[in-house]
């Protein structure tokens, strides 16, 4: 039985006939040569041959993306020319084979004869890549100098399947575009979303702890919520803020350095550059300004709740005139705060020249210990010192009015009835 064998060279698209193109507007085809040969190894020359081209997809066994047929000549050498992409269509499309997603092999099957009996056939992985075809689709769709697209195009950037669009700056993770997170800006939300979800992260560092696992956060600026390790809820805008929380949660902080010193709090509010909260574990706290603001200033007065529903244990106050009669009101000017670079430290100069009028906190401590006052919410020491509440002195004036009022009644009743004696005395 006589068999005839076939001889296949292929000439790829870094060769000179793409080479020649490369520049220019890529061709969609490809050259392909074969020699034919019978099972004498005569050439088959001058000769018209059939052949099926198939590009399969994946292995030598793969679905076909694309088959077509010729019906071409051997010269004297029983060379036979063609150009896959420029035969008779069978199946699939040669321009919409999208080349990165190979590996590709390409199936030759030939009749001798000319006509669609195949009798031979062979398969060959396309080791190279066809360079000039695959820089066309990508330049076509987007090119580092801008694109011009037009309305039916539907060229874009990204993933067809369940997975993270990554960017990368000097091998760094910049930017990440997911489902559950997003993150924009190098080494921000560096975990990469492993343990994490629907957390927003956008400037350098932000959200950085390599053992993030919180969820439901939101970072805008240079390494804010930097260390932020099972926080979540939280609201941080600006540098460094919230930089040292790790485990807190529902807290919002807006400006430079914001909250900086929280690590676990709960439900903080910190706005202004360095609004910090009382204590680095405290919550339910809120911060507006650093120590270097001079006039906090609303359009109205401040509301205070005081509805019965919040109240329980309601007594008479035990604090009244006893107790206001033994504080010390003074008269004091600020001392200047200073930047050293890191944060604010406070000095002995004196520059501001307003006499502010007020308490000191110690002081006053002192006193409403001797009034057995466990527990109570005038005196705040917090990270920077001592504060007072000083809304909570109100109740104790009112009292000491009202107590001194009653002094007053009294000793006015005395007196009508001193008045009344020597009246009688005087008519007598």
């Amino acid at each position: 039985m006589k068999t005839t064998t076939i001889t296949k060279t292929f000439i790829f698209l870094f060769s000179f006939f793409f080479f020649q193109n490369l520049s220019a507007q890529a061709p969609n085809k490809m050259s392909y040569q074969a020699v034919v040969r019978n099972a004498s190894n005569a050439l088959v020359s001058n000769t018209n041959v059939g052949i099926q081209i198939s590009i399969l997809q994946t292995t030598a066994t793969g679905t076909a993306v694309y088959v077509e047929s010729h019906a071409v000549p051997t010269n004297l050498n029983g060379l036979a020319t063609l150009e896959i992409g420029g035969g008779t269509l069978v199946s699939g499309n040669f321009e919409n084979i999208n080349w990165a997603n190979g590996p590709y092999f390409i199936k030759t099957e030939t009749d001798p004869t000319g006509g669609t009996n195949y009798t031979i056939s062979g398969t060959s992985q396309l080791l190279s890549v066809p360079f000039a075809l695959f820089a066309k689709e990508a330049a076509f769709t987007w090119s580092t100098n801008g694109n011009t697209v037009a309305a039916s195009n539907t060229a874009f950037l990204g993933t067809t399947n369940d997975q993270d669009v990554v960017f990368k700056r000097n091998n760094l993770i910049s930017g990440r575009l997911g489902f559950i997170n997003t993150a924009f800006g190098e080494q921000a939300l560096e975990s990469g979303g492993t343990n994490t979800s629907f957390n927003t992260a956008i400037g350098v560092r932000t959200m950085f702890s390599q053992n993030m696992s919180g969820g439901s956060n939101t970072a805008v600026g240079a390494n804010a919520l930097g260390g932020v390790t099972s926080g979540s809820f939280n609201v941080a805008i600006g540098r460094n803020s919230m930089l040292s929380n790790t485990t807190g949660r529902d807290n919002v902080a807006v400006g430079m350095g914001a909250l900086s010193n929280g690590s676990s709090g709960i439900n903080n509010i910190g706005i202004g550059r360095d609004a910090l909260v009382a204590t680095a574990s405290g919550s339910n706290q809120i911060r507006m300004g650093n120590t270097a603001v001079t006039l906090a200033a609303v359009q109205v007065a401040w509301t205070v709740t005081s509805d019965r529903k919040w109240k329980s244990n309601i007594k008479e106050s035990n604090l009244g005139l006893d107790f206001i009669k033994q504080l010390r009101p003074v008269v004091y000017t600020r001392k200047d705060v200073d930047f050293d670079g890191e944060k604010y430290v406070l000095t002995e100069k004196t520059s501001n020249p307003t006499t502010e009028y007020g308490f000191i906190a110690q002081e006053m401590q002192e006193t409403l210990a001797k009034f057995d006052t466990k527990n109570n919410g005038i005196i705040v020491k917090g990270d920077d010192g001592y504060g007072v509440r000083y809304n909570d002195l109100i109740a104790p004036m009112v009292k000491a009015i009202q107590e001194q009022q009653a002094l007053i009644e009294i000793q006015s009743k005395k007196i009508d009835d001193l008045l009344k004696r020597l009246e009688k005395l005087e008519s007598k």
